[in-house]
């Protein structure tokens, strides 16, 4: 599917002459997403009003932008170059369950960790890594973070 598959039709309609989302309506369209950050790429606009936003197939980001006092605009955001840091990496991670507050170990396997490019402007860091967790004992599912090693 293609970008102008995708976009409203009004943004198609000749209002929008000369803007930059334009010239990249023929690029594929690789994900969609509605509000919400990806998992790698984070939320790559500084527009408030985005309620959904496209991945396209050149590294970059097309933004619906509904802005209730401008109106819509349709902003374009580079990626960052992603680099797979490893493969298959498997670790055990020691953690106490916040529901039954007991220590156990839990066997983590086959995930593939990635860096971007950029750094994070307010910790410098180069991505977030994030697990989920069944606790063995009591069954209770939390999340950890994962943040040096």
């Amino acid at each position: 599917m293609k970008l102008r598959d995708v976009l409203p039709k009004e943004a198609l309609s000749g209002e929008y002459e000369g803007a930059k989302f334009l010239k990249y309506l023929d690029c594929e369209v690789v994900q969609q997403l509605n509000r919400e950050r990806h998992p790698i790429y984070g939320f790559p606009f500084t527009h408030a009003n985005i309620n959904v936003w496209w991945i396209i197939e050149d590294r970059r980001a097309v933004g619906w932008n509904e802005n209730p006092k401008r109106g819509w605009s349709f902003p374009v955001a580079k990626l960052p170059k992603i680099t797979k840091v490893t493969e298959g990496f498997t670790i055990t991670v020691n953690c106490i369950c916040p529901e039954c507050n007991r220590a156990s170990d839990h066997n983590v396997d086959k995930h593939d960790f990635y860096a971007r490019d950029d750094s994070c402007e307010l910790c410098g860091s180069h991505g977030e890594i994030y697990i989920d967790i069944r606790c063995p004992l009591c069954k209770h599912f939390f999340e950890i973070e994962i943040n040096s090693w």
